[in-house]
């Protein structure tokens, strides 16, 4: 029985991670690295200064002024307003959904992950390294060595409050923690590449055409439906190749990349059988077309040392 459109590209398409435009990222330090291992190990966050456990005392700015009194007769050498606002930004302004990244000692490595609860109290947690008493649960998506992190994300890691907005980072954290996702209408997928010397001019021009050659190939696989055609501009590439580098494919269209996503699987992935039900999907004259660009797609991702995701 022949597959129909929507059966032909649903395996893939299912995968795509959906991003809310709406949340927010923070960098939350672990005391040096401390409590980096219980953070990571019992999926929670926590903020010191339990002191100061009454959170209505911190739901109103209005209670700044008094609660900076109260603080600086705690901490006279410390900024008391800074403790307010930490302390607060944990409670009120880190919400279920956004992003939390925690560093380990000399921030070698950063976990990231998502907020699941809002505010709960640890103490009667005694097994816990960490002491601290205001926590939020966390599930941990991805832990990166410090060699292995986007580059863009270096100077965030330079700041070094308890909590730091990270909102300025966003797209290049989205694309750390997920390789296939979407946001704000828009569809991505992040390529690894591995080649550790130059990659030729050439070989990298061959490689974007290899990649763009896909969109007239979904055009013919949609042909029946009452799908719109796309264009070959309907497809961003964006490169860094520095070793470890990757390659960002990102299209307004959001079903534009979960189809290239598709073809690239059922081309360059391992199982034949896949190939040979796409390539049922096609006339005799756009089979053997079909056979060359698979080839050339196959050699192109050897050239430059690209490859499919590992987490799709």
């Amino acid at each position: 029985m022949d597959m129909t459109l929507n059966e032909f590209f649903e395996p893939y398409s299912s995968l795509i991670e959906h991003i809310e435009e709406s949340r927010n990222y923070w960098l939350v330090r672990t005391d040096s690295g401390k409590y980096y291992s219980d953070f990571s190990n019992n999926n929670y966050i926590s903020i010191g200064w339990d002191e100061f456990s009454n959170i209505n005392d911190f739901r109103n700015k209005a209670m700044s002024d008094a609660m900076s009194n109260y603080i600086i007769n705690k901490y006279p050498k410390k900024q008391p307003r800074r403790i307010y606002n930490q302390i607060r930004k944990f409670l009120f302004e880190i919400k279920v959904g956004d992003v939390v990244m925690i560093p380990n000692e000399n921030s070698k490595v950063i976990n990231f992950g998502i907020v699941t609860s809002e505010y709960i109290s640890r103490a009667n947690n005694i097994n816990d390294t960490c002491p601290f008493i205001k926590s939020k649960s966390v599930k941990w998506i991805k832990e990166i060595d410090r060699e292995k992190l986007d580059p863009y994300l270096f100077k965030m890691m330079q700041a070094h409050q308890t909590i730091n907005s990270a909102n300025e980072y966003a797209h290049f954290i989205d694309r750390t923690m997920y390789s296939f996702y979407e946001k704000s209408g828009k569809s991505y997928l992040i390529l690894p590449v591995n080649k550790e010397e130059d990659i030729p001019a050439y070989d990298l021009s061959q490689f974007i055409n290899a990649i763009t050659n896909l969109v007239p190939i979904a055009n013919v696989l949609q042909k029946d439906s009452l799908e719109d055609e796309y264009n070959k501009r309907d497809l961003d590439i964006k490169i860094n190749v520095q070793s470890p580098g990757y390659i960002e494919l990102k299209s307004d269209d959001a079903k534009l990349v979960p189809r290239i996503l598709t073809l690239l699987k059922y081309l360059i992935g391992n199982n034949d059988c896949n190939t040979e039900r796409l390539l049922e999907k096609t006339s005799e004259e756009e089979l053997r077309k079909l056979k060359k660009d698979r080839d050339d797609l196959r050699k192109r991702f050897e050239d430059v040392k690209a490859k499919l995701p590992s987490d799709i």
